[in-house]
């Protein structure tokens, strides 16, 4: 027999280096390639800038601020002043007590009246008795405080309606009809105003401008102009702070104010402070003179701005 000589193996053994440095480099690339999307990635996460979501301003206590001016302001009143950024009251004095509304009972058909269009039941181009549209009152009775479209918007819509929407918004001591509430449920009207769920953007644009811009208007029933923002309004000067307000009042001809009432939805900010405070602030008094809650009105702005600069 001849003996043959052993096969080589070095001929497999090259070919299977050859395959473990393909898988090899195949997959080395593949991690380097996952490396340099990562860091692509991570890259491009922290140069996009991520929109902070606006931050609440601080909680100011008024309280001490509120005190103050009852102190030194004789005559019935109750305040309460509540800050919409926190939901919680800021200061109060007497809120549940009872006053007689005048014109603030104003703002419960309006808003429901503004529902009411909002969901079809009204056509705001309907005209009433006086020859205003729908349209027309809803502004004027918030601008102008204009009683006939407010009674007319009343009758419209039903006493019975809007009696049972301000009961939807939480008030326990209002009689829409009979003229009487308390800071406590004007301050939840106030809230329903700021909050508007059943409103559009372009009513509650609307509203807003009824409560801020109410030129002097000449009338008989205000012993020749009716000042509209006279009170509360007139105290707050910063020209960033904005004021929506409804007033209410009864005056006297001897020369004194049987009733003196002022509900606002107040933004109140300074150029040094990028977060605004909003509050509703509902001042019902009687006897006493819309200079004093003008001072008030003063107070307050002061307080929040001088916090803000601290």
């Amino acid at each position: 027999m001849v003996s043959r000589p052993p096969r080589s193996v070095t001929p497999l053994i090259l070919v299977g280096i050859a395959v473990l440095s393909f898988i090899a480099c195949f997959a080395i690339s593949a991690l380097i390639a996952h490396h340099e999307d990562n860091q692509s990635a991570s890259s491009n996460i922290e140069s996009t800038p991520v929109t902070a979501p606006t931050n609440k301003p601080d909680f100011i206590d008024l309280q001490s601020t509120l005190d103050e001016w009852i102190n030194s302001t004789p005559g019935a009143k109750g305040v309460i002043i509540y800050d919409l950024d926190h939901d919680r009251v800021s200061a109060q004095y007497q809120p549940d007590d009872i006053f007689a509304t005048a014109s603030l009972y104003k703002l419960f058909p309006v808003y429901t009246g503004y529902t009411a269009v909002e969901k079809g039941q009204f056509n705001s181009t309907t005209k009433l008795a006086d020859g205003h549209t729908i349209s027309e009152c809803l502004d004027l009775a918030l601008r102008e405080s204009n009683s006939t479209c407010a009674e007319l918007l009343v009758k419209s819509i039903g006493a019975d309606q809007i009696q049972q929407s301000a009961n939807e918004w939480g008030t326990v001591s209002t009689n829409v009809s009979g003229l009487q509430s308390t800071p406590s449920d004007i301050i939840k009207v106030l809230q329903k105003y700021y909050h508007h769920p059943e409103l559009s953007a372009d009513t509650y644009a609307k509203i807003l401008d009824s409560m801020l811009n109410q030129p002097v208007t000449h009338s008989e029933l205000c012993d020749g102009y009716c000042d509209w923002r006279q009170g509360l309004p007139s105290g707050f000067t910063d020209p960033a702070t904005k004021v929506y307000n409804k007033v209410g009042w009864d005056y006297n001809p001897d020369g004194y104010w049987n009733l003196y009432h002022d509900a606002a939805i107040t933004e109140i900010s300074s150029n040094l402070d990028d977060t605004p405070h909003h509050y509703a602030i509902v001042v019902m008094t009687s006897k006493i003179n819309p200079i004093k809650i003008a001072a008030l009105g003063a107070k307050i702005e002061k307080k929040v701005l001088d916090f803000a600069h601290d």
